[in-house]
């Protein structure tokens, strides 16, 4: 599987500018606010492969961050490295828009939630008439804080939301402003969702790779023909670094403050040296495996 996936980049040279090309093309259509036709031009596939890889080097910042790794690769080599880098960027892009609309699939009560609770504060401080309903039971079904909750009784509480969050929309001296502050409110939780879903799909991915990794770990013992396997005390381990790891990136995130009331410092999801040493600590407490002699 490993090897099929990355066939379609062991192609010739020529092919290999092409295929960055039409990248770019995407891009530039898809993120045309980040990504402007005129790199395009820099990325003529009927330029010298050199010249493309030092245009692309040079204005595109997230391959500017593999010059090191480019320097020791041949020609091929660095551009196979760069359609790479472009598709996962491209795809980036069209798996926000993905899960941008999945979260409001998703969550679309959570949401209409939110849009309840101010609009009721609104209703109570400032609409002569106050609130027609109960809207701390009708807050709670539509954020799941309520327990043996009713499909039927969720769409009702929604109905009874939106007819009140009607109520501050159409008011003559409310509504707008409430209307604007909404849009800018989810506005804001999208930006900060692309802005962080790189991060946090790798943080899932890794976790994924990782729990797959120790379910078939054993098979590899197998194979190897191993004397001891992951023990549960094991297993355990792993998996509290993996969460350790996720948890340590969204407190970054958040900006939560660690246990000394020190700030962190944003760094986002890199394997420092740090981080490498924190997680592989289970390793060196995990029972030593000894080939069957």
């Amino acid at each position: 599987m490993y090897k099929k996936f990355f066939a379609g980049y062991f192609v010739p040279e020529q092919q290999l500018k092409e295929k960055i090309y039409e990248t770019l093309e995407k891009l530039t259509f898809s993120s045309p606010e980040e990504w402007s036709k005129d790199i395009l031009e820099y990325a003529n596939p009927q330029k010298p492969s050199e010249e493309i890889l030092r245009n692309l080097i040079e204005h595109i910042p997230q391959i500017n961050g593999k010059q090191e790794i480019f320097n020791v690769l041949e020609i091929d080599e660095c551009l196979r490295q760069i359609s790479i880098t472009l598709d996962s960027l491209l795809e980036e892009i069209y798996l926000g828009d993905l899960l941008i609309n999945e979260l409001y699939r998703t969550f679309t009560n959570q949401f209409l939630g939110v849009r309840y609770f101010i609009a009721s504060i609104i209703i109570s401080k400032k609409l002569t008439d106050g609130l027609q309903y109960d809207s701390d039971k009708i807050y709670a079904y539509l954020t799941d804080r309520a327990l043996n909750i009713s499909p039927k009784d969720i769409f009702v509480a929604a109905r009874l939301a939106e007819e009140e969050i009607g109520r501050v929309a159409s008011d003559k001296n409310e509504g707008q402003s409430f209307e604007k502050f909404i849009y800018d409110f989810e506005s804001s939780i999208e930006n900060d969702i692309r802005k962080n879903l790189a991060e946090i799909i790798k943080e899932s991915l890794f976790r994924a790779y990782s729990e797959a990794f120790l379910k078939n770990v054993n098979l590899v013992n197998e194979f190897l023909q191993l004397d001891e396997t992951l023990t549960n005390k094991g297993l355990k381990e792993w998996s509290e670094s993996i969460l350790k790891v996720i948890k340590e990136n969204t407190n970054l995130r958040l900006e939560i403050k660690d246990g000394r009331g020190g700030a962190r410092e944003r760094k986002g999801f890199t394997w420092d040296d740090e981080k490498k040493v924190e997680f592989y600590k289970a390793v060196e407490s995990l029972p030593k495996m000894r080939i069957k002699g």
